[in-house]
């Protein structure tokens, strides 16, 4: 077998440490997720030349695998990896979008339908489910002109609802780099609906309570590394970003002194996915670029000092959030 034949076995085994440290949050078996990709390399001989030619960008898709935290495995059709202008990437469908929602937390459940001219369609508001009536057997629903995700958040019945418009949509994909140059997803795509679904989640994910930095990390990777486009409304952050507006400096003391207790708890416990959604969903402004910040650090530093006792006041109203 030759060198370059090799290089594609060997990438997916040098990404094991760090994907081994990322899945160490995310959950996700290294061991189960090489073989996915081993065996979509053997079945997707365009797939395994590109992977041959470019390893690195083989090995990075496996590491971004481990980061969202979402398996190959084609049974589930979460994620996949895709061949895409002489580089492996990590495709994630809607589906997969959704799964880390419900990972996180943030929703129980979501579903995003299309609507077509015939339909019998009624918006109720975003906080109701809409009417919409269709025979999905049709084979003719008249012109596509929109979609909506409905999502289920809290321990009850409530519901969100998010709507766009088909030019929404279609703006959101000439934005596409890709598609602009007549390649990437929206051209590659077999079932175009499949792409107009990810915008819709895209944009209803951006109403779903903690939706926390897995989530963030695959906007990313699809807007950024697929070339997918944007959601129009603004962007996702993978990481936590302080705007000028937000000055860590202009902290107030209560956001300080609660800081301090949210990061010894998250030592504590080793749970700071945790910490940083609840700074997310319970400080503001200025407190919360300080806190994110004192955050990060803290993470960047673990283990080389001993952590503060919390007041217990602070620590019991996180000790009630991650529970």
């Amino acid at each position: 077998m030759s060198e370059a034949a090799e290089s594609w076995r060997t990438a997916i085994t040098e990404a094991q440490p760090k994907f081994s440290k990322l899945a160490a949050k995310t959950g996700l078996d290294y061991n189960a997720e090489a073989l996915y990709a081993y065996q979509a390399c053997i079945k997707n001989k365009g797939l395994m030349r590109v992977a041959e030619g470019n390893p690195v960008s083989l090995r990075m898709a496996m590491v971004n695998v481990a980061a969202v935290g979402l398996t190959l495995n084609p049974a589930l059709s979460l994620a996949h990896l895709v061949p895409r202008d002489g580089i492996v990437c990590l495709d994630i469908s809607y589906r997969g979008l959704i799964k880390i929602g419900t990972d996180c937390d943030s929703i129980r459940w979501a579903k995003a339908e299309l609507v077509h001219s015939k339909d019998k369609f009624e918006y109720r508001g975003p906080a109701t489910a809409p009417v919409h009536v269709f025979n999905p057997f049709a084979t003719d629903r008249g012109e596509f002109i929109g979609g909506y995700c409905i999502s289920g958040i809290g321990s009850g019945s409530e519901v969100l609802i998010e709507v766009m418009t088909a030019e929404d949509i279609f703006k959101a994909r000439d934005r596409s780099k890709a598609f602009q140059n007549n390649k990437g997803p929206w051209m590659e795509s077999a079932w175009p609906h499949e792409m107009m679904k990810k915008v819709i989640i895209k944009r209803a994910a951006k109403t779903w309570p903690r939706i926390g930095g897995r989530f963030g990390q695959a906007i990313k990777i699809l807007n950024e590394d697929n070339e997918e486009g944007l959601v129009l409304d603004g962007q996702y952050e993978s990481e936590p970003a302080t705007t000028v507006d937000q000055d860590p400096e202009k902290a107030s003391p209560k956001a300080r002194a609660k800081t301090a207790a949210v990061i010894a708890r998250a030592r504590a416990a080793n749970a700071w996915q945790a910490a940083e959604d609840y700074i997310k969903s319970q400080f503001h402004g200025h407190d919360q670029a300080y806190a994110l910040g004192e955050l990060r650090k803290a993470r960047e530093t673990e283990g080389n000092e001993a952590p503060p006792s919390p007041p217990p006041a602070e620590e019991a109203d996180y000790r009630e959030v991650q529970q």
